[in-house]
């Protein structure tokens, strides 16, 4: 079972995702939007997860905000940006690990996740270091 961290204002897709990676035997703990991830990831004893899954359109703080804020304290987070609106050049230039777009396919969030692991592995012990 791995831990991975959700980001999605839309409710309905929150929990459609959190069941499919369950499904999957994986753990999900999710957030409404950029703010509250960056709050509970400031707290010491806040999950470290394989990767983040986030949206980019959402109120209160969009996810390429969160996203620089995210890498910026931690440079080797593997983020994942779920979203139908996002501007692939924009993704890319803030360098998140993948892009899936929505409507996402369970197996392919499967496939991911195993993808995510691995990654997450090879990096050690460095995967979550504080940028200082």
């Amino acid at each position: 079972m791995a831990l991975f961290h959700h980001v999605e204002d839309s409710k309905p897709l929150c929990e459609l995702f959190s069941e499919i990676m369950r499904l999957f035997g994986h753990e999900i703990i999710s957030f409404s939007n950029g703010l509250k991830y960056l709050e509970y990831i400031e707290d010491e004893e806040a999950a470290c997860p394989v990767a983040v899954f986030t949206d980019i359109d959402m109120p209160v703080m969009d996810g390429y905000e969160m996203i620089e804020k995210v890498i910026g304290r931690y440079p080797n987070r593997l983020i994942v940006v779920l979203s139908a609106h996002a501007d692939r050049e924009n993704v890319n230039e803030i360098h998140v690990f993948h892009h899936v777009d929505k409507p996402f396919q369970p197996a392919s969030l499967e496939k991911l996740a195993k993808v995510l692991i691995a990654k997450k592995l090879s990096l050690g012990a460095n995967a979550d270091l504080l940028n200082v």
